[in-house]
């Protein structure tokens, strides 16, 4: 049975300063992560510990009590002992590559590295966010869809490319600045990495829609809906994958990525056809009154397959995959400049923190490092 926790509970404040035990943190944890009003609450003591911290001259360290001692947390239970074993990568340049570091290194690893992150210099923190029907993003964010569709019918691609990555980390490594706004592709960003999506599975002809819905981290009444198209094994196949939202409870919905100017093209170019093994990965921002989004619907070779209801469910725990693309999605419209008040410098490293306290793999460290420089760059 879920603890119950009002939004004037002192605990709450005991729980940002680190002052819980393991087990009532872990409690904590699962009970603001199903409760937008408990969350917003956490983030407003967070914000008044910041700004004392800033008043008592402490801004040179980013990292909560809270925030270091779970990061210490996942790190013990990752060795099965207080031994914390520090490691000092020297990587330069990017890469894509999965070599398995041992959790409880990269843990103290990361830890040092999200600890050297300067603070932020401007905006408001990620506590700050928008109304209900604030969904945090440009208007050069539109519906891709298959023609004249409504923003409540989203046709998905099947190919995107992953180069976008690559020309970021040129231009904050290298450079030392911020990449352009036209380089910062969120649909490629996320196709540069090996992710899944783990919530639930559909198999048809051979295909596969993979689907996880998770908390939007900057929206109360947001979902990001994860979609992993993959393609049979043995032959391409012709498909079509189209969101249909729940109209009577729906605010907005999006298709991270693919710009304004651009979209006409896309329209008429989009791929239908999926080479045998190919896989994409997309992600939607839908915004709701209700857990009932909406449903992927799809066919193959000119058959329907059986539709995928998509649900909200914040009380099961997301994949470590969700969370990482969450921190993508939300670092590609930082980059972008998108909403600047909700989507800002504490956000981005906030959520950089919850993926520092994970056992990650060398791509995935690589791009943390990414974050911390591309930080630095813009507050110098």
């Amino acid at each position: 049975m879920q603890m119950k926790i009002e939004q004037d509970d002192p605990r709450l404040t005991a729980y940002v300063l680190g002052e819980l035990s393991p087990k009532e943190a872990k409690q904590f944890d699962h009970a603001i992560a199903g409760d937008p009003a408990l969350k917003l609450a956490v983030q407003e003591i967070e914000r008044t510990q910041s700004d004392l911290l800033k008043m008592l001259g402490s801004e040179t360290d980013t990292l909560l009590p809270k925030h270091r001692s779970a990061i210490m947390r996942a790190a013990r239970e990752a060795s099965g002992s207080d031994k914390i074993v520090s490691i000092n990568p020297q990587r330069k340049s990017f890469s894509i590559w999965t070599w398995p570091l041992s959790a409880a290194a990269v843990v103290a690893a990361t830890m040092v590295a999200i600890n050297l992150i300067a603070p932020p210099n401007s905006g408001n923190s990620g506590g700050n966010v928008g109304n209900g029907t604030d969904n945090g993003l440009g208007e050069d964010y539109v519906a891709v869809d298959n023609g004249g569709q409504s923003q409540n019918k989203i046709g998905l691609p099947l190919v995107t490319g992953n180069k976008s990555l690559t020309q970021i980390t040129r231009s904050i490594r290298d450079a030392g600045n911020l990449p352009s706004r036209q380089d910062v592709r969120i649909e490629e960003m996320l196709n540069a990495f090996p992710l899944d999506a783990k919530g639930s599975v559909a198999l048809f002809q051979g295909n596969t829609l993979g689907v996880e819905v998770v908390k939007c981290p900057w929206s109360p009444s947001g979902s990001l809906v994860f979609v992993k198209i993959r393609g049979a094994k043995d032959k391409s196949s012709k498909l079509t994958v189209e969101f249909q939202s729940n109209e009577s409870s729906i605010i907005s919905s999006r298709l991270l990525g693919f710009e304004l100017e651009q979209n006409d093209r896309q329209r008429k170019d989009m791929p239908q056809q999926l080479s045998a093994g190919q896989e994409t990965m997309v992600a939607l921002l839908v915004e709701s009154k209700s857990a009932d989004l909406g449903k992927l619907v799809w066919s193959v070779n000119g058959e329907t397959a059986p539709a995928i209801d998509l649900v909200s469910n914040y009380e099961k725990e997301a994949s470590s995959d969700s969370r990482f693309a969450s921190l993508i999605c939300g670092f590609g419209l930082w980059l972008r400049e998108e909403k600047p008040a909700i989507i800002d410098d504490a956000l981005i490293l906030a959520l950089a923190r919850e993926v520092a306290a994970e056992s990650l793999v060398a791509d995935r460290y690589d791009f943390l490092e990414l974050v911390d420089q591309a930080v630095k760059a813009k507050s110098n």
